[in-house]
């Protein structure tokens, strides 16, 4: 076969331009259908993709009319905000009070004497520190009360410099800070500050000293301040702050806290303390701030009308004109009416006069959106702030002594629910035997204690002779709860001395509370006590079995993920659970189901995809076919050039026959 550079020469025919004419008239139309119909694809596409932005940030809206604490806002302002400041949480209420501030809270500090240079050895051994109550007699040291439900710490010196002995005190992460500080021309001074504020977490600090003795002036014992130590007492280092609580005066009532942030005096109100008050006592208003009600709603009506308009540009029919690439789409259309019929849809179980947006003077227009009457809505704010901000965010209100709302899911159906309780949630009581003495010496004093799974250290009681039960319980109790692995895994126990026994209750509810005592002594009646296991809370919801965990009760059914607590000690009937959703709680999760994964808009948005791509194969296959019909056609046109040529040879031979011939006549 000819190819395609001497193709045509025999005939003198240009077969190569009329091949290529012949492969675009054969291409054209259904290159042409398929451009267009990718077009048509690809515009549905990105109108997707500008539909499920809008939804998206509508939702983002949503979010923040979802929960009352946003709408129901509580601002607080004071006469005096240089001595204090404050913050307000979701359930602080309105009221008003006077509040002083009196002291503030400080850490307790000691210091070394002065060094030369920081790199100078002080001596090595070990540091323990102790924390509790410093005493003062005239404003001197005087007595030191341990906190028994606070272990002392120790660390060990191997680097006995002051940039040493300050790492190795760091680096235990033991709840004090020691520094360097440069006091001048005299040098450098070790300072240790407790990093917990208030009077009860004062230091004390012991030392054993490598060297004999732990007390005098040289070596590691320098850093002894431990008046209190019977057997080694030594105070040899000075103390630069005492440990304060703070003291603050609520409505004249004096109140101390460890710290200068107060968050459990005002439900809902934190307090950061600055200064000492120099006026007084300032007065304080808890107001509710109802224009921040108002801003929420006027962002939710704005997210829903740019919503609306979207919608409207991607579904207008456009007589002469580009329409929407939406129009007459099922899947949107299904969106409108859904939006639509959510709005219309009154809120049931919030009773009042509150339950549909009309109530409160927000109505649509003609175009579909949203329009606020700001009088009938700041009246309706006004006159019941509660009702107004159950219209859109979802939430629970219970009825019944020790019965509380707790959360949620997207599965929970709005409803009047009923509580009856079958067990009531208990903990973990262990009953020690009659013990038969309150001396307490080194043949009766450690025991080992198991706390909902967790196993303390050998416990030591204080050698003493105990004046009552009641004394030896509150020993037993606090040395438990300053166990460092039952404190690390949140195990704690209360302890009663109960007739002529101890008594110990795990501070956890449920099945996962238990105790036992692991190893002790049978005259504090540790040998063969019993115990009882807590137990979950056990009931229904509307009569349906409910799922109980400690004190909390978790609903099934229509009141699926509808959480519980229960605190009371009675079963039966205990009260009930209103639950409602709101508009911007059911339009949030009305958008979560437009844009999750299964919806009919992915559904559509997954075979648009499907269809370019197939346009992407018919593409493949035209290119195909038309190098099949080239292939054919250079062959055809091959064989024709060639017989043309050998017809164009015989021709020219004859010709010249003919020429050759005699002339007759000649």
């Amino acid at each position: 076969m000819a190819d395609i550079s001497s193709l045509g020469i025999g005939s003198g025919i240009d077969v190569n331009s009329l091949v290529t004419d012949i492969l675009e008239a054969e291409r054209k139309p259904t290159q042409t259908r398929l451009d267009l119909k990718e077009a048509e694809f690809q515009a549905q596409l990105s109108s997707y993709g500008t539909l499920k932005g809008a939804l998206s940030a509508f939702q983002t809206t949503t979010s923040s009319l979802r929960f009352p604490s946003s709408l129901l806002q509580v601002n607080a302002s004071s006469t005096d905000d240089d001595a204090f400041s404050m913050t307000t949480v979701s359930n602080a209420k309105e009221s008003a009070f006077t509040f002083e501030v009196s002291t503030l809270a400080k850490a307790n500090s000691v210091s070394s004497a002065t060094f030369a240079n920081i790199s100078d050895t002080i001596g090595t051994g070990t540091l323990t520190f102790n924390f509790g109550t410093t005493s003062y007699n005239a404003g001197v040291y005087d007595t030191f009360t341990k906190d028994a439900e606070r272990a002392g710490s120790d660390v060990v010196i191997t680097d006995g410099s002051l940039e040493g002995i300050r790492d190795a005190v760091n680096t235990a992460k033991i709840g004090v800070t020691a520094s360097i500080i440069n006091v001048g021309s005299d040098g450098f001074k070790l300072l240790f500050t407790s990093d917990k504020l208030g009077v009860n977490n004062s230091m004390e600090i012991t030392v054993a000293d490598d060297l004999t003795d732990n007390v005098d002036m040289s070596g590691l014992s320098q850093l002894a301040y431990n008046i209190a130590d019977t057997e080694n007492p030594a105070v040899n280092m000075a103390e630069t702050t005492q440990g304060q609580d703070a003291t603050v005066k609520f409505n004249g009532l004096t109140v101390t806290r460890e710290s200068n942030t107060i968050n459990d005096l005002v439900a809902g109100v934190i307090f950061t303390l600055k200064l000492p008050s120099a006026s007084g006592a300032a007065d304080v208003s808890l107001t509710r701030d109802s224009s921040e009600m108002g801003n929420l709603v006027d962002t939710f009506i704005t997210g829903y009308n740019d919503l609306v308009d979207t919608l409207n540009t991607l579904t207008t029919f456009v007589p002469e004109g580009d329409s929407g690439a939406l129009l007459g789409d099922a899947a949107t259309r299904g969106v409108v009416n859904q939006l639509r019929a959510a709005l219309n849809e009154a809120i049931p179980n919030i009773g009042g006069d509150y339950r549909n947006l009309s109530s409160v003077g927000i109505t649509t227009d003609r175009d579909g959106k949203l329009v606020k009457d700001e009088t009938k809505f700041d009246a309706a704010v006004k006159a019941a702030p509660n009702a107004v901000a159950r219209l859109f965010s979802v939430g629970g209100e219970a009825s019944g002594t020790n019965l509380t709302y707790v959360a949620s899911t997207s599965r929970t159906q709005s409803g009047i629910f009923g509580i009856d309780i079958s067990q009531p949630a208990t903990r973990a009581v262990y009953t020690a035997t009659a013990n038969s003495t309150l001396v307490v010496d080194a043949t009766n004093k450690d025991f080992t204690v198991k706390i909902n799974g967790t196993t303390s250290s050998t416990i030591s009681l204080t050698e003493a002779t105990y004046a009552d039960g009641d004394a030896l319980a509150a020993e037993v109790q606090a040395l438990i709860n300053a166990d460092s692995g039952l404190k690390n895994a949140g195990a704690s126990v209360a302890v009663i001395y109960n007739v002529d026994r101890l008594e110990i209750t795990s501070n956890k509810y449920g099945k996962e509370s238990t105790l036992e005592i692991v190893a002790g002594s049978a005259d504090l009646g540790f040998a063969e006590g019993t115990t009882e296991d807590g137990k979950d809370l056990a009931g229904t919801i509307n009569g349906v079995s409910a799922v109980g965990d400690g004190r909390f009760l978790t609903g099934t059914g229509n009141a699926d993920g509808l959480l519980l607590e229960y605190t009371g000690s009675a079963g039966g009937a205990v009260g009930g659970v209103t639950f409602s959703r709101g508009y911007a709680d059911k339009l949030f999760n009305l958008m979560s189901e437009f844009l999750k994964s299964t919806s009919s808009i992915s559904g559509k948005t997954d075979g648009i995809q499907s269809s370019i791509k197939d346009i992407g194969e018919q593409r493949v296959a035209l290119e195909a076919r038309i190098l099949t019909i080239e292939a054919r056609m250079r062959k055809q046109f091959g064989a024709m050039d060639a017989l043309v040529a050998t017809l164009r040879s015989t021709g020219d031979f004859l010709t010249q026959q003919l020429e050759n011939l005699p002339k007759i006549g000649g």
